[in-house]
């Protein structure tokens, strides 16, 4: 009979099972601690609790206390930062509004100054548009002028007369068709016949202003003569005439029918002809020293705003009527 040890195999290991599990079980229950152990097991077990809480509640504290401190710090520094930066951005917005003033307050202050310009630069194209061209010598020798009429019996000497007022002591009257400026001083170079003075020589006398010069020394240069005078000691002086010590030259006149006389460095002998109003064109011309500087200025403005105005009159220009156009105002000297 065959015998199937597989079965047997399966049969044995069933029957040591329930055995193992007694020896198991009785092993444990020889081994199962008292309830008094478990007891003080669970009383040691609280206390080490209790101390490790103990222990960790300050700790915890401290971090807590400096995570809390350093989050302070952080949001301090943070709105710090955010202050700065924004009375950063303040100041330099204010900056820059303050140099956008200023560059606007310069940008009007330049706009003004160029508007002024051209103003007065419009005002002197108007004006030289405005004024009539000069007259012919027909036409000035044709007629008696309206204005200035004083000048009528020197209008082949115009180029050698003289203006002078200053206008703390002289009155500005506005006209329709003219300016008047009162108390005003016309001069004329003192001359010579010019037959007088080429048919002179050294020891001849010659009279200037009713007082009788005698020639030194007499030459002739491209202008003239160039000369050396005395006047006799003995010589009795008209009321208020003056003797001319240094008078040094005879000068042609552009019309070559007179001589002027230079005295002292380049000064001309002259004589009042007129004293009291003299006419100026409104759109008259002046060229002269004005706001610090050689130019050409309208006489109402130089007289409007000069600190303080005068008139010297070297050389002028003069309309058909006697009103004076324009002038060239003396300078220095």
């Amino acid at each position: 009979m065959e015998r199937d040890f597989e079965q047997e195999f399966r049969q044995l290991k069933q029957d040591e099972i329930p055995d193992l599990w007694n020896r198991i079980e009785a092993g444990l229950s020889e081994k199962q601690p008292s309830a008094k152990k478990i007891a003080w097991g669970k009383w040691a077990t609280l206390a080490a609790a209790i101390v490790c809480c103990i222990i960790a509640i300050p700790a915890i504290s401290l971090t807590i206390g400096r995570s809390v401190s350093q989050s302070d710090s952080s949001m301090a520094a943070t709105e710090a930062c955010t202050e700065e930066t924004n009375t950063e951005e303040y100041v330099s917005e204010e900056a820059c509004a303050t140099e956008e003033t200023s560059i606007a307050q310069e940008y009007v202050s330049e706009e003004a100054v160029t508007e002024e310009v051209l103003e007065t630069e419009d005002s002197m194209d108007m004006a030289e548009e405005r004024q009539p061209s000069l007259p012919t010598k027909d036409e000035l020798f044709s007629g008696e002028f309206k204005y200035n009429t004083f000048l009528d019996s020197y209008k082949t000497d115009l180029d050698y007369i003289r203006f002078y007022a200053y206008f703390d002591e002289s009155e500005w009257i506005e006209h329709e068709d003219a300016f008047e400026v009162t108390n005003v001083c016309a001069t004329k170079y003192y001359y010579l016949d010019a037959e007088v003075v080429d048919n002179a020589h050294v020891g001849d006398t010659i009279i200037i202003q009713g007082i009788e010069y005698l020639i030194q020394t007499m030459e002739q240069n491209t202008n003239g003569y160039s000369v050396s005078l005395q006047v006799d000691e003995n010589t009795v002086l008209p009321e208020e005439q003056y003797i001319y010590q240094d008078i040094y030259g005879f000068e042609r006149t552009n019309d070559g029918k007179h001589y002027v006389i230079l005295f002292c460095s380049g000064d001309y002998i002259e004589e009042q002809i007129y004293l009291g109003s003299v006419f100026f064109d409104k759109d008259c011309i002046m060229t002269g020293y004005y706001h610090g500087e050689v130019c050409d200025v309208l006489l109402s403005e130089y007289y409007a705003n000069e600190e303080y105005p005068y008139i010297s009159v070297m050389s002028f220009k003069i309309t058909k009527e006697g009103l004076i156009r324009s002038f060239q105002n003396q300078i220095a000297g």
